[in-house]
């Protein structure tokens, strides 16, 4: 979303009289910011400084170059504690900027449908609108007579749903019909035309939603949009329509013959007026769109690395999955919510690329273990056969301690490692893992060599994450290898890493609904083996 500062006229609804100037300044990474001269209300010192001021609605209105207004609403709104001196100054914070229009409550906000435009959509969906053609000259080969350029605007397509709402791909044309068609009316000449390849998500519901629906949706669909292309993907407009009801003069007519004034009541809720003065006023009330364009703070500082994107990050492309996106985004949205922990561990690999390479082995192992204790058994026996054992060996424990008058803190510590007793070790999931047929097939060809050098890296996995995780403050780096020589550092811990990554992503695209070979041809075409 752009950034912008504006100045403007700010009160609340309940008091529009009391008018105070302000600059309401707006950063993607930041809350959309509100400087104010003054105060919105009057406060006595002891309510100013016992707690922070909220205010649900600030109504505003911007002041343009060439005086004219815009409305605009601030939405959950509050004032920190501060103390001021001289003139009096305040910040206040809000969660949404609503342009175009004066909302009195957030419940007054529901439209069907909302239109937001992603960073780098374009480059990810890798569909372009744009073609070349060029015909050569009769007299020479190497010029062209002729250079079209055909901007081919695809229908609308839905993608798929999301929370009940359908996920439509729009294409934006270069030129909007009225300006093409004031351009060749005047008969300008152009000298240098600019074509892009624009798109944007239609997010269409079935009723009237409140529009912070939608905001879920939208998040929902710029967390699939950085998974798939491995690069952080961000809205960068989003906009609405509400339909406003008001009064219009259709028309006025002279009458021939009137003696006094009467009003007649028509059957299209309009109402005609006819007054002495021999004159027919006709008003309507109708229900007129106005576009709302919605501001909201879409990622941290620390979030945004690079605003360029990187091909080589992208796991897949929109016209790879095409044919099941609509499978492939239900099972996003069912998959985000039943492994949460796993996806945004992933994602921060993404948002924070630039860490130690012990983080990012640590986290993508704890990743792995996680998915697989959601996804698989992971257990050496049956819930209920282990409760028999535990109880027996809560027994034994108990008996043991105080015949060597053990503290009371280390029983206790000891049978809450009990309860993880039945769970599969780091190991134990991986092997569990490469032993499932359909999973093994969707790993890149020569992923492992032979069956020794998978049992080689299933070690290194467990002894490295158990170095990492309960480090020996008394023996260097260089011993604790020497000692166990399946611990691994450098150049050898970014090839395990690598393989790690992989196999998570092996695993997440396998829950999206893609079966082993999809699966297979995403990852060898982004890494190579062998």
């Amino acid at each position: 979303m752009q950034s912008f500062e504006k100045d403007g006229i700010w009160f609340l609804p309940e008091t529009p009289d009391k008018e105070r100037f302000g600059r309401i300044k707006f950063y993607p990474n930041q809350p959309p910011k509100l400087d104010l001269v003054g105060e919105l209300k009057d406060l006595n010192l002891q309510e100013k400084f016992n707690k922070p001021q909220e205010f649900p609605i600030i109504h505003g209105y911007l002041i343009g170059n060439n005086g004219i207004s815009e409305k605009i609403t601030l939405y959950n709104c509050y004032q920190p504690i501060s103390l001021t001196t001289g003139i009096e100054t305040n910040t206040i914070y809000a969660d949404f900027i609503l342009q175009g229009h004066h909302f009195i409550s957030l419940d007054e906000f529901i439209t069907d449908e909302v239109i937001v435009s992603f960073y780098h959509l374009e480059e990810w969906i890798n569909l372009p609108n744009l073609k070349i053609e060029g015909i050569l000259s009769n007299l020479s080969a190497s010029t062209f007579q002729e250079i079209k350029i055909i901007q081919n605007i695809m229908e609308t397509l839905e993608i798929g749903t999301l929370l009940d709402c359908s996920i439509n791909l729009i294409d934006i044309p270069t030129f909007e019909p009225h300006k093409l068609a004031l351009t060749n009316f005047l008969g300008l000449k152009a000298n240098q035309i600019y074509l892009i390849d624009r798109k944007k998500i239609l997010i269409k519901s079935k009723q009237f939603r409140n529009f912070k629906y939608y905001i879920k949706i939208i998040e929902l669909l710029q967390e699939f949009f950085t998974f798939a292309s491995g690069n952080i993907i961000y809205p960068s407009s989003l906009e609405s329509y509400i339909l406003v009801p008001e009064e219009r003069v259709v028309s006025i007519d002279l009458l021939k013959s009137l003696k006094s004034e009467k009003m007649i009541q028509t059957d299209i809720d309009s109402k005609i007026s006819e007054p002495n003065n021999k004159k027919q006023v006709i008003i309507q009330k109708m229900e007129t769109p106005i576009k709302i364009n919605i501001f909201y703070q879409t990622f941290d500082s620390l979030d945004r690395q690079n605003n360029n994107f990187q091909q080589t990050k992208v796991l897949f492309y929109f016209n790879n999955i095409q044919e099941q996106s609509n499978i492939i985004l239900k099972n996003w949205e069912i998959n985000r919510d039943q492994l949460s922990s796993i996806i945004e561990l992933y994602l921060r690999l993404i948002y924070l690329p630039l860490r130690h390479i012990n983080d990012w082995f640590l986290t993508l192992a704890q990743s792995i273990e996680g998915f697989h204790r959601i996804d698989y058994e992971g257990r050496y026996c049956d819930e209920e056969t282990f409760e028999k054992i535990k109880t027996k060996l809560k027994d034994t424990f108990l008996t043991e301690f105080k015949k060597y008058n053990i503290g009371q803190s280390y029983h206790k510590s000891l049978l809450n490692k009990i309860n993880y007793w039945n769970e599969y070790s780091l190991k134990e999931r991986l092997e569990d893992l490469f032993s499932n047929e359909d999973f093994y097939k969707c790993l890149p060809d020569n992923f492992f060599i032979d069956s020794q050098e998978q049992e080689k890296f299933v070690k290194q996995v467990r002894d490295t994450r158990g170095s990492l995780t309960h480090p020996d403050s008394n023996t260097s780096d260089k011993k604790i290898k020497k000692k166990n020589k399946h611990i691994v550092t450098g150049q050898d811990l970014e090839k395990i890493v690598y393989k790690l990554k992989i196999i998570l992503e092996a695993c997440l695209l396998k829950q999206l609904g893609l079966d082993s070979s999809q699966v297979k041809t995403i990852l060898s075409q982004k890494y190579k083996f062998g």
